[in-house]
Formats: C-alpha cells, sequence, structure tokens
C-alpha cells in the first residue's frame, strides 16, 4: 500500500497552466475546458455561500462536474499515474486563496494516510473506484478507531467541515488508475500543509 504523495500543478506558478496548452490542443478539447471555465465560476460563487449552505453547494456543483466532464479529455490534461504515489494536479484556485480544486491521480493500491481535516473539503469520485475507510477520534486514547468502510464509485460525492467529524482514509484498491475531484478551503500553496491532520490510529 502506497502512501507517498507527490503535487504537481496545472497552475502558472507550480507548472504549466492550463492556459498554455497550444491552440491547436485546446481547440480539441474544447469540451473539457468549458466544463473547466464552468467549475471555476461556481467555485468563485461558493467563496461567497454561508457555511451552512457550502456543503450543498459543493455536492451539487461536483456531481454536475462528474456528469459533464469529457474523461478522454481531462486525461489527457493530467499525467500518467506515479509508481511513487498518488498525485495532485490543481484545476483552479481562487486568487484570494479561499479555496483550490485539486485532480488527484490515483496508481493501483495507492492511499492516503489516516486523516482529519484542518479544512472544510468536498471530493467526488471522477474515474474507476476509490475506498474509503471511517474512523472515529477516541480523546481518551489520543487516536482514530476504524468505523467502517465504503466503495466509493464514479460520482460518489462527499464533503466535510474542518475537525474531527470526518476522519478517514481514501484510496485505490484496484489495480486500475482512479482520478478524482477535490475542493478545499486553503491557498494552492498550501494543499501540502493546511489540508490533512494526520492522525494516529489505535491498535484493533
Amino acid at each position: 500500500m502506497t502512501t507517498q504523495l507527490m503535487t504537481h500543478s496545472l497552475n502558472p506558478k507550480l507548472g504549466p497552466a492550463l492556459s498554455s496548452i497550444p491552440a491547436c490542443a485546446a481547440t480539441a478539447r474544447e469540451p473539457a475546458v468549458d466544463a473547466l471555465a464552468q467549475l471555476r465560476a461556481r467555485l468563485a460563487a461558493c467563496a461567497t455561500v454561508t457555511p451552512a449552505s457550502r456543503g450543498e453547494l459543493l455536492r451539487s456543483m461536483l456531481s454536475e462536474f462528474a456528469n459533464t466532464m469529457p474523461m478522454d479529455e481531462l486525461r489527457e490534461l493530467l499525467p500518467a499515474p506515479s509508481a511513487n504515489g498518488y498525485q495532485r494536479h490543481v484545476l483552479a484556485a481562487d486568487p484570494n486563496g479561499e479555496y483550490c480544486a485539486v485532480a488527484i491521480i490515483w496508481g493501483p493500491r495507492q492511499f492516503s494516510p489516516v486523516h482529519a481535516h484542518h479544512t472544510w473539503c468536498a471530493y467526488t469520485v471522477l474515474e474507476g473506484a476509490l475506498m474509503e475507510t471511517h474512523y472515529d477520534w477516541c480523546a481518551e486514547q489520543h487516536g482514530a478507531q476504524p468505523a467502517g468502510h465504503r466503495l466509493c464509485a464514479r460520482n460518489t460525492v462527499s464533503y466535510t467541515d474542518a475537525g474531527y467529524s470526518g476522519i478517514h482514509c481514501l484510496g485505490n484498491a484496484t489495480t486500475i488508475p482512479a482520478i478524482s475531484l477535490h475542493v478545499y478551503g486553503v491557498d494552492e500553496t498550501q494543499i501540502a500543509t493546511a489540508v490533512n491532520h494526520l492522525l494516529p490510529v489505535l491498535a484493533t
């Protein structure tokens, strides 16, 4: 089981920008570019909503994106899975640092560490399937206790607020690659440090 992280980006500050795709390629990928533009527009609106309505809006937004994004075209904009660990690629980011949207490319048998969240976050599965194991926080023993798991097929959508309510481990238990889309309430430069709150797991 691989848990190592690799970070890459389609943002111009961290790597080749989506807008830098040659014109001929951008034309061929027009539906994907349109879907990404719509995602950015809706995320901009999400930055101004109240916390109480954020979860519902994000679930609707991510479900729509999963249903409309041409995966063959999105796959061309993303790298192949890496044997060294799952990879994050920024697809959209708020200039004021309110949010960022990240595609994660999972190779076979690649999993996140068990973690809570420093910020609100939402995700949907775009391609393949992911296994999610849920945990309860045990304050007395200062550790996470396994509490069940589920198979997340394409278009599964999840949202959690910051804190210990959404402790989980997410990953690809299959032998084929998977792609998911995640939205975090942090600036893109803080993805590696301000999203996952790694936790110890209690022995079972």
